[in-house]
């Protein structure tokens, strides 16, 4: 039976998640379980550097089906994604940034993102004493040759859990700068103690930010 078709009878019987492996014959009695047919489908950039639409996941899916017609299928009951502390699959969009292009120097600067969990784990907002595995929005500031010159430049905690496939809203106020000039800002998410998200194939969004100075005090002195 085709992956789709197999989904909807396990939903028709009650089961509310799960995971369908397609199992491939390398020959040999030999054989090799891959990976599941929904992280192919949300998490493509790791595989072909774009998004599939999803009329391209289902020829795939056909397609794979003619060289794979065993599958692996997993049907659960409940809420059973690895989580943050042990993730599977760290991966994410970044959807929105809002952040200003120019502030004054010694002034705080708030910034907003909405970001889409589009891998195989669930986020943890919160964790235990230890903050293992809990995930943040991270800002690390860059020069003009895209090196860092600080890694740890700003946190940001999340509002709640995040599961695969839903996106959250992350705001807050990094600190200010005080030299004048132009700043790069790179945004990436964290899951503290294990990786930032950029080494599991997640692209960072990189704003530039120019820094004034406040021609009011220079004025006045």
């Amino acid at each position: 039976l085709p992956p789709r078709t197999l989904a909807r009878a396990c939903r028709q019987a009650g089961f509310t998640r799960l995971i369908i492996r397609p199992v491939s014959e390398m020959g040999l009695g030999r054989s090799r379980i891959l990976l599941p047919y929904p992280f192919w489908r949300s998490a493509p950039r790791v595989f072909f550097q774009k998004q599939m639409l999803q009329i391209k996941a289902t020829v795939f899916e056909k397609l794979l089906n003619l060289i794979s017609p065993l599958h692996l299928v997993v049907a659960m009951k409940g809420r059973t994604w690895a989580d943050s502390r042990r993730p599977y699959a760290l991966l994410a969009r970044f959807h929105q940034v809002e952040c200003p292009s120019a502030v004054v120097a010694g002034e705080p600067v708030m910034v907003r993102a909405r970001i889409l969990n589009n891998g195989l784990t669930q986020w943890l907002a919160r964790t235990d004493d230890s903050c293992l595995g809990q995930v943040r929005l991270g800002i690390s500031l860059m020069d003009a040759q895209s090196q860092v010159t600080d890694l740890d430049f700003a946190r940001l905690d999340l509002p709640h859990d995040v599961e695969p496939g839903s996106d959250v809203e992350v705001q807050g106020e990094i600190p200010a700068f005080t030299n004048p000039g132009r700043v790069y800002l790179r945004f990436d998410l964290v899951a503290e103690g294990i990786c930032w998200f950029l080494a599991r194939g997640t692209v960072p969004y990189v704003h530039s930010l120019e820094v004034k100075t406040n021609t009011l005090e220079r004025g006045e002195r």
